[in-house]
């Protein structure tokens, strides 16, 4: 599978990599707030996932979508020479974030995870479910709305949320019943193997206002295997595009406390 990305050199040759993952129904462009601070200091790689912005003809696994994508991301890290590198994963990304660690462990120097997805509570599960059971027979569009609506549903998330919409229309119904459906099938992989990253260095970036996943962290007492989790206050799921000055100031400060700790 060849995923479509951007890669942005950085002029020190020596300079550290950053890998960049976005979430279920968006594309690279999700970055944007983040790209230039982060190619002041790091070379970047800016993936699209299988389906989504400029990767929407790679060719899908039906019988694996998820493990094939974090295969795919490895790949593309060997062929262009990168061993190792920090990642950043948002929502869906982080996902794909958490299992290359825990499948490719040396690749990760470690992760800064925005509105991370370890889980949902009861209420947001017996949506998703009953999403699944509409999802074929209704627009596409009609059930990602609704989404959105859920996870984002406060006044100040309207931009936010009106970016996540405009960008789930280029996904196209079949590439959304597709992902829908493999998300459906893993979702039990999506609970963290926390015993496999339990030392690999991880900062869960969250809106106050993130509900649904916010509380799974809590419940799921992931700071006790090394989670370290910063909320931003007055702002919801994609924090690192409704409060991206707080959230760029939280990320880079754990990424260069991390250099810092490397060099010493």
């Amino acid at each position: 599978m060849n995923l479509s990305y951007d890669i942005f050199y950085n002029d020190n040759r020596d300079a550290e990599w950053v890998v960049l993952i976005h979430g279920f129904g968006g594309n690279r462009k999700m970055w944007k707030k983040q790209l230039a601070l982060l190619k002041e200091r790091f070379h970047v790689l800016n993936f699209d996932l299988p389906g989504h912005g400029e990767s929407q003809n790679a060719p899908l696994a039906e019988d694996d979508l998820i493990n094939s994508t974090v295969d795919a991301i490895h790949a593309t890290m060997q062929e262009r020479g990168i061993e190792r590198a920090h990642f950043m994963g948002l929502c869906l990304g982080s996902v794909f974030t958490i299992l290359t660690a825990i499948k490719y462990r040396e690749s990760v120097i470690d992760m800064v995870l925005c509105g991370v997805i370890i889980g949902v509570n009861g209420f947001g599960s017996l949506l998703i479910n009953a999403a699944h059971l509409v999802h074929k027979f209704i627009p596409y569009m009609w059930l990602y709305k609704l989404i959105a609506w859920i996870i984002m549903p406060k006044k100040q998330s309207r931009f936010s949320r009106k970016m996540f919409i405009r960008s789930a229309k280029r996904l196209g119904k079949k590439q959304f019943n597709f992902w829908f459906a493999a998300i459906m099938a893993a979702k039990k992989t999506y609970k963290v193997c926390t015993e496999y990253i339990a030392n690999t260095p991880k900062l869960c970036i969250m809106g106050e206002n993130d509900k649904l996943f916010l509380k799974m962290l809590q419940k799921e007492k992931c700071e006790e295997f090394g989670f370290q989790i910063k909320t931003i206050a007055d702002c919801g799921h994609l924090c690192n595009i409704e409060k991206a000055n707080e959230f760029n100031t939280v990320a880079l400060s754990f990424l260069q406390n991390r250099l810092q700790m490397a060099e010493a």
